[in-house]
């Protein structure tokens, strides 16, 4: 019995490892050592929990023979599915044997990943370069193309080839390549940004609202409007008008410096344009104590008509214009002595039996003038008249008083005046007879032309008695006047 079990054993082995087996079917397939047919039933593999795919646990045993190993992971973390072991850790059935979250790799060819309607989300706290793009030719640019439904590129983000170099912005595409993208903006690595053509600012959504601000180029030139309305209202160009207020609103303008908060003020409502004034009540208003007008073209170093030194007038021509000419009539008095003969040194008194002349210099004046001018002088003084000892005049000779102007010491005498002192002989010096006494004057005048440069003016008084004595006090009274006045 033994050894017909024996014998037993030995067959079925033989035919088990010649033959193929065949479990719902009695037809197995070619090739296959076991074919499993069901239409309703499936092979339940074993279900393990693999926590670390690059260690055999939790199956146990020597697997140093068992690759191909076939199990099915419950493990949600390391992923759900059928694995196998391939020697040294297990491998997703349909994986490569490389896990993207434990092994770098290399792309061998163009790849495309649908997501459908499905979103794409990265979760980490590592900071900003959760995720990296990396050249590895920094000769070449690197960034992310964004292609439409065409497969044309609408727009990219790259960065510029070489080291340290800025983040480039470019849209307006629709292009098969997508280097022929037009560059739109340039942020540099010094921390400044670069516009292609224009920056527009809108109210709330871009694109869609009112805009309210713009800076462009055209021709080359820079123009930055601000708009109301969605109209420009203000604009600064580089090249062209700058306008403050195109749409004629109720405005105003104002310009502040260090110590003025209104240098420059437009008033939109009165049209008026005051400086150092915020209320300007005509066309210009210079407000301030000390406020005055400069214009350079009249000054005597650009306008032949500006003498130096001397003040001159600014007229209005026909068409409204300030030019500088010649005064019409100007007129100014630069010697108005009042009062001016005091003491004992205007004072003229002969000799002794004699009445010959004896003249005394009263006044000394100086001027200076910057232009060739007509001046005029004019002078008149009191004159008192006595005998040399200060009695009245008996004898009935005439006593002569005369005053004069001479002009830089030239022999010339000007303004001339003269006047004639005489009384009635007195037959009887013991009565009491009256006599004509009191102040007599000279009024003297006379024109002159005179050119430029300083000038003195010297009044004289003259007395002569012929053979007669006399003393003669000029500018008694308290009436006296020296005026040049010029003309030009």
């Amino acid at each position: 019995m033994l050894k017909l079990s024996f014998l037993l054993s030995l067959f079925l082995l033989s035919f088990i490892s010649n033959a193929q087996v065949g479990i719902g079917t009695t037809n197995p397939a070619g090739g296959s050592l076991l074919d499993i047919e069901s239409a309703e039933k499936g092979i339940l593999i074993p279900r393990v929990d693999i926590a670390d795919l690059s260690t055999q646990a939790p199956v146990t045993g020597d697997l140093t023979s068992s690759e191909s190993l076939l199990v099915y992971n419950t493990n949600t973390s390391t992923g759900k599915g059928f694995y196998y072991w391939d020697g040294t850790q297990w491998v997703a059935v349909g994986g490569n044997g490389e896990n993207i979250y434990t092994t770098d790799g290399t792309l061998e060819e163009n790849r495309i990943v649908s997501q459908e309607d499905k979103t794409l989300q990265f979760e980490g706290n590592i900071g900003r370069n959760a995720i990296s793009i990396k050249r590895t030719n920094n000769v070449t640019e690197t960034g992310v193309g964004f292609q439409n439904s065409g497969d044309y590129y609408d727009a990219s983000i790259f960065m510029e080839s070489g080291t340290n170099q800025g983040l480039v912005v470019a849209t307006g595409g629709n292009n098969p390549d997508v280097t022929a993208v037009g560059t739109t903006a340039v942020f540099n690595n010094d921390q400044t940004t670069s516009f292609s053509n224009s920056i527009s600012v809108y109210q709330n959504d871009a694109n869609v609202n009112d805009i309210t601000g713009r800076l462009y180029s055209t021709d080359d030139d820079g123009i930055l409007d601000l708009y109301e309305n969605n109209s420009y209202n203000h604009r600064i160009a580089a090249n062209s008008s700058t306008i403050f207020n195109e749409q004629g609103l109720n405005l105003d303008f104002r310009v502040e410096t260090d110590n003025s908060a209104n240098t420059l003020f437009v008033d939109g409502s009165s049209d008026n344009v005051g400086l150092s004034t915020n209320t300007p009540q005509e066309k210009l208003h210079i407000s301030g104590n000390n406020s005055t007008i400069r214009v350079d073209g009249l000054s005597d170093t650009n306008n032949a008509e500006n003498v130096t030194g001397d003040f001159m007038p600014v007229y209005v021509d026909d068409n409204g214009t300030m030019v500088l000419q010649p005064s019409l009539v100007q007129t100014y008095m630069p010697v108005n002595r009042v009062d001016f003969l005091t003491g004992n040194n205007n004072t003229v008194t002969s000799g002794f039996n004699t009445g010959a002349s004896v003249d005394r210099l009263l006044l000394t004046e100086t001027i200076t003038l910057t232009q060739t001018s007509l001046v005029q002088i004019i002078y008149f003084y009191s004159v008192s008249i006595t005998r040399r000892n200060g009695d009245a005049i008996t004898d009935g000779a005439p006593r002569l008083f005369r005053g004069w102007v001479t002009i830089n010491n030239t022999a010339e005498h000007l303004a001339y005046d003269t006047g004639t002192y005489t009384n009635g002989h007195d037959p009887d010096p013991n009565s009491q007879s009256n006599y004509a006494a009191g102040y007599y004057y000279l009024n003297g005048t006379s024109y002159v032309e005179l050119p430029a440069g300083t000038h003195t003016f010297r009044l004289y008084g003259r007395g002569f008695g012929s053979q007669f004595d006399f003393q003669m006090i000029f500018g008694a009274s308290n009436y006296d006047r020296f005026q040049i006045i010029v003309h030009r």
